[in-house]
């Protein structure tokens, strides 16, 4: 496979990681980030929540930062200001960890515009953009409305 797969071989890819960090995960229990985190524990992956200003979210330690994640993480979920981002795409590549998808509700429209060609350049399989609830099995019809009227758009790429 290569960076430049199509979307839905990507988010296969990615889906199919069994530990994945979960990079900007927020203290607030209302904000989206804690509802993936779940989401993605309830489905049996192994989540290392990364955030730098806790010691443990929902009974979860925490990662002060992407390199200081064990050396067996697979694959990393960014859910940050897009100004924060690029840093840790770059962080992901240092660490060794070539599956990364950054989170968006619009598709590429919804990220930083640089962040596909970074991601190419550093030799990643990248999901940018979209929602994982848009693509898990057995999911609410709110996200596959959200994926169809998407793709519909023309933004599902």
């Amino acid at each position: 496979m290569t960076p430049s797969d199509n979307l839905q071989t990507r988010t296969n890819d990615f889906l199919s990681k069994h530990s994945l960090a979960f990079v900007g995960l927020s203290r607030d229990e209302k904000h989206m980030s804690r509802t993936l985190f779940e989401e993605f524990r309830k489905r049996g992956y192994a989540v290392y929540p990364v955030n730098p200003h806790a010691d443990e979210i929902g009974g979860v330690v925490c990662y002060p930062s992407i390199s200081a994640l064990p050396e067996d993480v697979e694959a990393a979920f960014i859910i940050r200001r897009k100004k924060d981002v690029t840093a840790s795409v770059r962080e992901c590549a240092q660490k060794g960890i070539r599956h990364v998808w950054v989170f968006g509700t619009a598709g590429r429209q919804s990220i930083d515009p640089n962040i596909p060609s970074l991601a190419q350049e550093l030799g990643l399989y990248l999901v940018g953009g979209y929602c994982p609830f848009m693509f898990f099995h057995d999911t609410m019809f709110i996200h596959r409305l959200h994926a169809w009227i998407l793709r519909l758009m023309g933004r599902m790429s």
